[in-house]
């Protein structure tokens, strides 16, 4: 219970101290009035919140960033689901420069020890990378993919793997938007290297390149950390990876937390628009250059001796057999002309065609009644050979 014997008697500004401190909550000055509750310290019910005077609730959404208007019971509904989603208090400007450099310290905290500040005290003994590239750790996929599992942005973690699996990290360096690597091995008794490098954002051509740093274990190759000045990370040289995201409440949680407080309370989920700026750039690195020619006229489909003679087996050959309505109609406009067309004659090789249909039917009922009739005449006009003129000299 807060009320003990030694605080019945505290002033009410007093005693609402103590009931704002033990919940982690600002004091609000002027409050005159007694604040007769008696809870427990988890007890977080509405009707804990019902007996908050207006100030006080206020305060709690004012530290959090959220609106302060509306009438008590908005105010103790909104409260309420605050309070469970855990929603934490926006830092001051102050507050959160010292967080970030706090965090930024961290960074250079390994188990062996504390590493000299890359931007600051590392200023000389920098190798470039066609000399130092032989002194790079044995950083693998695997361990790129161990060091972003353990970041907290899972979608984040899972689009940077999809984009280094797809070539795309390549592709960054390749198109220049990454400079040079620079290594740097601390010092012989070190553990860890540095490797840098300058980044230039792929839609801020003209603006400053961010500074990159990953610090890597020299013998194993795993990422201890990494950190970069871009503006999404920390400002100046309080830079790491990835900018501090505050606590976002999802709109099913708040439904569910605003419910019980307020049966007609109706939550809006806002649709953001996502466009990408390109800018206009003429350079795109382009390695080299070639000429070529497109085809001209249009492409048949190959003729029946020629697909056959790409095929293992009947079973590939039927599976190619099977030809498009376009493909139709570009064999009927160019064979136009018949027997004029040489493209007539080469599309008719292995087709039994309309002209030729009564003959196969008039042969096929001869070798029913005989077997040996030769046919080797007709199967020769089928397939297209050309008949040998054979000119006997006596």
């Amino acid at each position: 219970m807060y009320t003990t014997p030694e605080c019945i008697n505290m002033e009410a500004d007093e005693y609402e101290k103590i009931f704002m401190f033990l919940n982690d909550e600002p004091y609000v000055e002027g409050r005159k009035a007694r604040l007769s509750i008696e809870m427990s310290e988890n007890d977080t019910s509405i009707d804990t919140f019902k007996r908050w005077t207006v100030p006080v609730l206020q305060q709690y959404l004012r530290i959090r960033g959220l609106r302060t208007s509306g009438k008590k019971e908005e105010l103790v509904a909104l409260v309420y689901s605050i309070n469970l989603m855990k929603i934490k208090q926006v830092l001051t400007p102050a507050e959160e420069r010292k967080l970030k450099a706090d965090q930024y310290c961290d960074k250079l905290k390994t188990p062996k020890g504390i590493v000299p500040d890359p931007l600051i005290d590392l200023t000389s003994g920098w190798i470039t990378e066609s000399k130092g590239v032989s002194m790079w750790p044995p950083t693998m996929y695997y361990d790129i993919a161990t060091f972003l599992q353990k970041k907290e942005d899972k979608s984040l973690s899972d689009r940077l793997m999809k984009d280094y699996k797809e070539g795309k990290a390549y592709s960054y360096f390749t198109s220049g938007w990454l400079k040079e690597v620079c290594y740097h091995h601390i010092d012989n008794n070190s553990l860890y290297c540095f490797l840098k490098a300058e980044c230039t954002a792929s839609q801020r051509l003209n603006d400053v390149p961010h500074t990159t740093c990953v610090l890597l274990e020299k013998v194993s190759g795993e990422i201890q950390t990494a950190y970069c000045t871009c503006f999404a990370g920390y400002v100046k040289k309080y830079a790491v990876t990835m900018p501090t995201q505050g606590s976002k409440p999802s709109l099913g949680k708040l439904s569910d937390a605003l419910l019980p407080a307020c049966q007609n309370a109706a939550v809006f989920q806002y649709i953001h628009h996502n466009y990408t700026h390109y800018e206009p750039s003429e350079d795109f690195n382009v390695l080299s250059t070639e000429t070529v020619t497109t085809t001209e006229g249009t492409i048949l489909p190959l003729s029946l001796p020629e697909t056959a003679g790409n095929c293992r087996d009947h079973n590939e050959l039927l599976e190619k057999l099977k030809y498009t309505d376009a493909d139709r109609e570009k064999i009927l406009q160019e064979t136009l002309g018949q027997n004029e067309n040489i493209e007539w004659f080469n599309q008719r090789k292995g087709r039994i065609t309309c002209s030729r249909m009564h003959s196969v039917f008039a042969k096929s009922e001869t070798l029913k009644k005989n077997n040996a009739v030769n046919t080797e005449s007709l199967v020769s006009e089928i397939l297209g050979y050309k008949k040998k003129i054979v000119i006997s000299l006596h």
